[in-house]
């Protein structure tokens, strides 16, 4: 009996150290499926036939531990604040604000510095993070981690649990229907891709997805009834029309950036941030890579084509390159764009950041793409060149 707990205890130890290292394995922080309750961690697994890869067992192991603190938060919060409580707040006049765009086109820079007007309510990371005791936790523990801060691997910006963060990430964890599923398992991935735009998914599922987000919504306005809710995913660009089926009055600020910037900066968001999320190993790298490559041009292209569903008077386009050069011109621009008050209480915030942290800020750089990314981009982004203005690279 004793040989054969040593033969076991060997064979995890083999299963857990012999593999060929990964990035960032033993990273926890960015998990954001610490939100889980256990139920839904547990329904998660067996969604997933339980198929998480050795190497991240400490992750599940770590997710698990979470999901136990945030049933009894989860408990707590339902007894004070029952869905029905919640149900009560009627937020179908809000006009909220959606800021949209590609990944890395500076859709996290606009949500912060928008979000220092004391008239907007935006989700922050502790909400994000953990949307299953938002009402009953929050107060505490922001108070009791205000000092705490972290620096996001792919661009070293700073986040608190008090940053103004995406809405998606509390999507996933009480819904898991996202893209984002996909990097969490991307073994598994396929079954993740129809979230994106969401139009090959069931009634039952966007009936589903509508209920989750607007519960969400409520719970992040519930104290702050008054404000306007101020949202931003990357993931929301290929939803538009589902997003005025929610909210039809809703504006919406759209970031373009140079697609050549675009590939290599999203390129390093995945080296650097979602293989932190991961529960299975890669794979296919050749398959990742063509996904994510084909998520610009689904993202996009239904944006696109959705362009025509909102108000003019809804809706701006900005290009990176503008709101980074100048980031107070370009929010007045937007106000002015989007009638939208309280700009002079806004703009000393502005001046300060610009001359307190922007101009300290260094952008990443990136080596210049090979003739093959290059050619890549050209050829399967040329729609973005001429929709958003740039200038294609034919060298």
């Amino acid at each position: 009996m004793g040989m054969s707990w040593l033969v076991m205890t060997i064979l995890v130890i083999l299963l857990v150290v012999l593999p060929k290292p990964v990035p960032y394995r033993w990273s926890i922080k960015f998990v954001f499926l610490q939100g889980l309750t256990f139920t839904q961690w547990l329904q998660l697994l067996k969604e997933r036939r339980f198929r998480i890869d050795p190497v991240y067992w400490h992750r599940a192991l770590f997710i698990t531990i979470m999901s136990c603190v945030q049933s009894w938060w989860s408990y707590q919060e339902r007894k004070k604040y029952p869905d029905e409580l919640i149900a009560t707040l009627d937020i179908s006049e809000q006009e909220p604000i959606f800021i949209v765009g590609h990944y890395r086109t500076g859709t996290t820079l606009m949500h912060e510095l928008l979000g220092m007007d004391d008239q907007m309510r935006a989700p922050t990371t502790f909400h994000c993070f953990s949307p299953n005791s938002v009402l009953i936790k929050e107060d505490e523990i922001n108070k009791k981690y205000a000092k705490l801060s972290i620096r996001r691997p792919m661009d070293r910006m700073r986040i608190s649990l008090k940053s103004p963060n995406e809405d998606e990430f509390a999507l996933t964890t009480l819904g898991r229907m996202s893209p984002y599923m996909l990097l969490i398992f991307p073994a598994q991935g396929n079954e993740f891709l129809k979230y994106l735009t969401m139009q090959k998914c069931t009634k039952d599922e966007i009936a589903k997805w509508k209920q989750i987000f607007i519960g969400f919504c409520k719970k992040v306005l519930w104290k702050a009834p008054t404000k306007r809710l101020l949202l931003k995913s990357p993931v929301h660009t290929a939803r538009i029309k589902l997003l005025l089926e929610v909210f039809p009055k809703a504006k919406f600020i759209h970031l373009a950036r140079n697609p050549y910037e675009v590939y290599s900066s999203t390129e390093n968001l995945h080296q650097h941030l979602s293989t932190q999320w991961r529960l299975q190993r890669l794979g296919d790298e050749k398959w990742f890579k063509d996904k994510w490559i084909e998520h610009l041009q689904e993202m996009e292209g239904a944006y696109i084509n959705d362009f025509k569903l909102i108000q003019p008077e809804n809706v701006i386009e900005v290009k990176f390159e503008d709101f980074a050069a100048s980031p107070a011109d370009t929010i007045e621009t937007i106000y002015k764009k989007l009638r939208l008050p309280g700009f002079d209480q806004l703009k000393p915030k502005l001046v300060e950041f610009e001359q307190e942290k922007h101009k300290n800020h260094k952008k990443n750089e990136f080596k210049p793409l090979s003739d093959i990314d290059r050619k890549i981009v050209n050829e399967h982004w040329k729609f973005y060149f001429e929709r958003f203005g740039y200038q294609m690279d034919h060298h």
